[in-house]
């Protein structure tokens, strides 16, 4: 009985610790306690939908606290203020900062067409009344109604929610080396680096010096090139597949692409990559086969044009059966 009284006292210190590192941004620890398999879902008290939404929020608003002055200040200019009003509004700051292509991850509702609308006004047109001033709490009712049906479909998925959102709180909050640690244990990394990538350019983009102009330059290439070096990886062990990774649809972000966020974010580093040249290839030329980019095949075109598509069957070649698979992608996860 002494031995497992000790054994609980250690781990809510294991626990403690996690959470304090967290907040004042000790990424060392953290890749200490992740590399020793510690699972920060343990932070939740239980395995309610609205504990842990209360948890992202808290983190927020404490690790705000443990901010120096001018840290606060980038926060306060680019991020927004703290602490939050709702845990949906990080579905606004994603839009804004990545695109409207990307679905909402916090909240079901957000997902209708007629508030992903509202979203895309509140960001891209009515700056100027604030992105964030209409998110109202969830009431209890909605939040109890939704726990069943959520935490039914989801519950597996959890530990990876957990630290998408602790990956994507590292960004929004401008703490790169924490980023840099979660971003190994997150997964859809390349994503995940992507989406880091285009946060800090849009920082970049909105900060008022030229110091912090460079600096998150300097961090959204360095995401951008940690994408790029992973999808290479991917295209040497097998090419098929890592086209099919570009292609992918991402639950777990928003089911955003890979390419989305590349070419959204002008990412320069991985539209460099011959792994997104050959996806290119693939979705643009779709049925035909790759053999029309040769230049006797391009010659033959032009009589297809003049006789508005009529010979193109004897002429065009297309892809066979076996070839179309790249085309066919699930969202495996």
């Amino acid at each position: 009985m002494e031995l497992l009284l000790k054994q609980q006292e250690l781990f809510s210190n294991q626990k403690k610790l996690f959470l304090k590192s967290l907040e004042k941004n000790r990424s060392t620890f953290i890749e200490y306690f992740l590399t020793a398999g510690f699972d920060p879902l343990t932070l939740v008290k239980k395995d309610y939908i609205s504990n842990y939404q209360k948890f992202i929020s808290k983190l927020y608003a404490n690790t705000y606290k443990e901010m120096n002055t001018s840290h606060k200040s980038r926060v306060d200019t680019l991020f927004g203020r703290l602490p939050l009003k709702s845990i949906r509004e990080l579905n606004y700051k994603l839009n804004k900062f990545v695109g409207s292509f990307i679905e909402s991850i916090y909240s079901f509702e957000d997902d209708s067409f007629k508030n992903r609308i509202k979203i895309d006004l509140s960001n891209h047109v009515c700056t100027c009344c604030g992105s964030h001033t209409h998110v109202k709490d969830d009431s209890e009712l909605q939040v109890i109604s939704k726990i069943i049906k959520y935490d039914q479909i989801n519950n597996k998925l959890m530990k990876y929610r957990m630290l998408r959102d602790l990956f994507l709180w590292s960004v929004f909050m401008d703490m790169p080396e924490m980023a840099k640690v979660l971003l190994l244990h997150v997964r859809f990394r390349i994503c995940a680096a992507l989406i880091a990538s285009a946060v800090f350019k849009r920082y970049s983009k909105s900060s008022q010096t030229v110091y912090l102009k460079h600096k998150f330059l300097a961090q959204s290439l360095e995401f951008e090139t940690y994408a790029a070096i992973f999808i290479d990886k991917c295209y040497e062990y097998n090419e098929k597949r890592a086209c099919e990774l570009l292609l992918r649809q991402i639950p777990l972000f928003g089911n955003v692409t890979c390419m989305q966020v590349a070419i959204s974010s002008e990412s320069k580093k991985l539209v460099k990559t011959a792994c997104f040249h050959q996806t290119l290839n693939q979705v643009w030329f779709d049925k035909l086969s790759l053999t029309n980019r040769q230049t006797s095949a391009k010659l033959l075109r032009i009589p297809s044009i003049l006789t508005f598509g009529f010979i193109a069957p004897w002429v065009i070649n297309c892809r066979k059966d076996n070839e179309e698979s790249i085309h066919n992608t699930t969202n495996n996860e």
